[in-house]
Formats: C-alpha cells, sequence, structure tokens
C-alpha cells in the first residue's frame, strides 16, 4: 500500500467510522492516489466475537436450551430428564421404556397421546418434562408445559382484566405448539365452561394432530370422567398410552 504521496494531502486526522478510535492511515498508490484508513483492530475484534456468539447461539445445544427456556417448564424441571429419572422397579422400569419407546416413535407418529395417572409424588411430572427434554433435543420440537389450573385463570383473567391477554392470545400458542405437557388435570372446579376451554384446546390440537402428554393424580376412570368420553377416545387413536404409576411418593421416602 505504500508509496510516493501527493505531499499536498495532509494525513486525515479522522477516527474510525465505526467507533471512533484513532486508526493509521496508509497512502494508497495510483490509481486510487489517497489516504486509505486501515482496518480498525478494535472493531475487527468485536466483529470477530459477534460471529462466535451467532456461531454458538445457532449451535445443537443452543438451539436446544433455548426451546426448553421458552418451555415455561420453570427451573426445577429443567434438567429432569428420561435419563436422570430413578426407575428402581419393574412397573417404573416399564414405564420409563414405553416414554423412551414414545420419544424414538415420535417423527413416525404424529399426533399420538400420552396420559401419566398414578398417585402423588410417583415422578410423573419428571417423566413428562423427560419427553419434552429429549425431543427439544432429538427432534427440535418446541414444546410448552402448563399446568390446568394455571392456564385456566390466565384464560380468565383476559375475561376480567383490561391489560391481561386474551383467551385467543393465551390459548393459541397452546394449540401450535410441537408438544403439549398439561399437568395437574383434575385440579379444577369441573364447571361446563372448564370442560368446553380444555376440549376446544384439546380438540384442535387432534385435529392437526399435535401431540398431548397429559399428567393426572387421578385414576384412570376418574380422569375419563372429568374429561368425558370424547376426549378419552381420541387419546387412544394413533397408539395413544395410559401409563400407570401405581407406586408409592418419592418426597415421602425416607434416606
Amino acid at each position: 500500500m505504500s508509496g510516493e504521496r501527493d505531499p499536498r494531502l495532509p494525513v486525515p486526522t479522522r477516527g474510525c467510522p465505526d467507533c471512533g478510535r484513532p486508526v493509521r492511515w496508509e497512502w494508497a498508490e495510483p490509481p486510487v492516489s489517497a489516504w486509505c484508513p486501515l482496518p480498525c483492530l478494535l472493531c475487527a475484534h468485536r466483529g470477530a466475537e459477534r460471529d462466535a456468539a451467532a456461531a454458538s447461539a445457532r449451535s445443537p445445544q443452543a438451539v436446544t436450551d433455548r426451546r426448553l427456556g421458552e418451555s415455561q417448564m420453570g427451573t426445577r424441571f429443567l434438567d429432569r430428564t428420561l435419563d436422570t429419572y430413578q426407575a428402581e422397579t419393574p412397573a417404573q422400569r416399564a414405564v420409563l421404556a414405553k416414554c423412551r419407546a414414545y420419544v424414538a416413535e415420535w417423527a413416525d407418529r404424529p399426533g399420538r397421546m400420552v396420559l401419566l395417572c398414578g398417585r402423588p409424588g410417583a415422578g410423573k411430572t419428571h417423566l413428562a418434562c423427560g419427553i419434552l427434554h429429549a425431543l427439544a433435543e432429538s427432534a427440535q420440537v418446541d414444546g410448552v408445559y402448563v399446568k390446568v389450573p394455571t392456564l385456566l385463570r390466565r384464560i380468565k383473567d383476559g375475561f376480567d382484566q383490561d391489560d391481561a391477554p386474551s383467551q385467543s392470545e393465551v390459548v393459541e400458542p397452546l394449540m401450535t405448539a410441537g408438544l403439549l405437557v398439561l399437568d395437574e388435570v383434575g385440579v379444577q372446579s369441573g364447571t361446563d365452561w372448564e370442560r368446553v376451554t380444555l376440549f376446544d384446546l384439546l380438540n384442535a390440537r387432534y385435529e392437526n394432530r399435535r401431540s398431548t402428554v397429559f399428567v393426572t393424580n387421578l385414576t384412570y376412570s376418574e380422569f375419563e370422567r372429568v374429561m368425558g368420553d370424547r376426549l378419552v377416545d381420541r387419546l387412544y387413536e394413533d397408539g395413544g398410552m395410559v401409563l400407570k404409576c401405581d407406586w408409592p411418593s418419592w418426597r415421602r421416602r425416607t434416606t
């Protein structure tokens, strides 16, 4: 870049056009015949950092972390995977194996539903969140976790509060999520409005072959009574599974 320069043209004093930091200038030979700035080392360093950050954000692990962060699982369940579930009895190992099979067969069985029912503390939510975690990682599925009482309360807030999201704004993301984990099914008042609201949501997912995992402390017969025959009948389509977790609570175990 160096060469004979026109002595009538002084060295520019302008800084970097991006950050304003002083830069070095060199004389460009003909046909340019002008002072040209050398690259700003600070901006080059910042650009390299941005490129590295963008590449990191596109990495498979970063994408999985983003999906899990947006799933609304809460920090308690973010690290609950199928690998960390402690299956000690034959019944527990059988249920865990079926959860793993559900993940492995995901692509071949769109719209497949799962019901995890049984006693409180049996690890049902752990298994459901483990399914969501596995699918976010292995199949790039955008999943959402929500408790039925929380969902219904959010919808009702839209009726009573002007600044609260409307019913459609609350329900739409749940209708379109790749996987919906619906926890605490049965912890609702059982009104006609609640039944219709839940049926409309779940039927829309059923019609669009979007999978749902139900978690409840109810027995199967109680679940059937609360949710109704129409929904329970849809549960069995596409190879849907009922997984009964009838073992004592992990929380009550003594060490």
